[in-house]
């Protein structure tokens, strides 16, 4: 048979092969072989997640995947690895080297695989029963970290798609209740709690250090939420790489819009109220509850790279 038949056969057998988990029983073809069709473009569909935001040095790790083919059969090299968003140094699975591998723990000089994708929901990648590891410690260090699954061409090195999920390693949690009427910085060493409603006053600055996680608490009444006063301002400048993290503390798959207040800055531009000014709805009126007035140029702060999850709770809920 001659070599391009045989690399034929080799090509459609693996592409009627399915997949168990991302990187377990497949049917593989080493690359830097003449004839393989290098995808451009994949219309399959891929996430992974951890089972939460923040842990402690030296907890297991786990990452779960789901993946939807959507009618992809392309073959592709597939790379896991946890990256230090502090360093960037990143960590390769399964090998649990820096040096990059494809989740067979091959290395480019020994030759990725391609494989073939099939659908996968919810299975673990790293945890109990995991393709790529059973578990792994976290890290020594503190700060903020990502986990990539990426879809590559045969040579390895164009990413055709990634999935990605960023979480935090700290020393602990703490406490953020009552106001904030001295400059303060929250630090992305620890995991904050939001508890209640907490006021910026006194022109104070509270400033929030990029990779941190600040975890508000559903069911509190009033609403837990954080308030930028009129005379206070708030500095909380994430990164692409570390984005500060506003959410819900209910676990994974149980977070849902409206577990707690937010984020709230009251400003004093002008606005539409008769009087000037206004009060946050279904709180006591006062001086930390008001916005608006005669000042365009007002400056609340600087939020970059600032996402808030699963708020706008009611701060006076309907009764009745």
């Amino acid at each position: 048979m001659k070599k391009s038949a045989r690399l034929l056969v080799m090509l459609l057998a693996a592409l009627s092969t399915a997949f168990a988990a991302f990187a377990k029983e497949v049917r593989t073809l080493s690359t830097g072989r003449a004839g393989i069709v290098v995808p451009q473009d994949s219309d399959a569909a891929l996430w992974i997640w951890t089972d939460k935001y923040v842990y402690t040095p030296g907890e297991t790790l786990t990452l779960r995947g789901t993946l939807k083919t959507n009618g992809d059969t392309q073959l592709y090299t597939l790379l896991c690895f946890l990256q230090n968003n502090q360093t960037g140094v990143r960590t390769y699975f399964p090998a649990n080297t820096t040096e990059a591998s494809d989740v067979f723990g091959r290395t480019v000089d020994q030759g990725f695989n391609m494989v073939g994708l099939a659908n996968v929901d919810k299975r673990f990648v790293i945890g109990p029963g995991g393709s790529l590891s059973s578990g792994v410690p976290a890290p020594s260090e503190l700060g903020m970290y990502t986990f990539v699954f990426q879809l590559r061409d045969s040579t390895g090195s164009r990413v055709v798609k990634s999935a990605y999920f960023k979480f935090g390693v700290v020393s602990g949690f703490e406490d953020l209740l009552g106001n904030v009427e001295a400059d303060r910085t929250l630090v992305n060493t620890k995991a904050y709690r939001l508890m209640g409603t907490v006021f910026v006053k006194g022109n104070a600055v509270l400033t929030i250090e990029p990779g941190t996680f600040i975890f508000g608490q559903p069911g509190s009444q009033p609403a837990s939420s954080l308030f930028i006063t009129q005379t206070g301002k708030i500095r909380a400048e994430g990164t692409r790489n570390r984005p500060i993290i506003f959410t819900s503390s209910l676990p994974f798959g149980q977070r849902k819009p409206g577990d707690w207040g937010g984020l709230v800055l009251l400003g004093s531009a002008p606005v539409n109220w008769p009087t000037g000014f206004g009060n946050i709805e279904g709180l006591p009126a006062s001086a930390d509850t008001t916005y608006g007035g005669s000042d365009p140029n007002h400056d609340s702060g600087t939020l970059r790279y600032v996402r808030v999850e699963y708020a706008g709770a009611e701060f006076q809920p309907p009764t009745g």
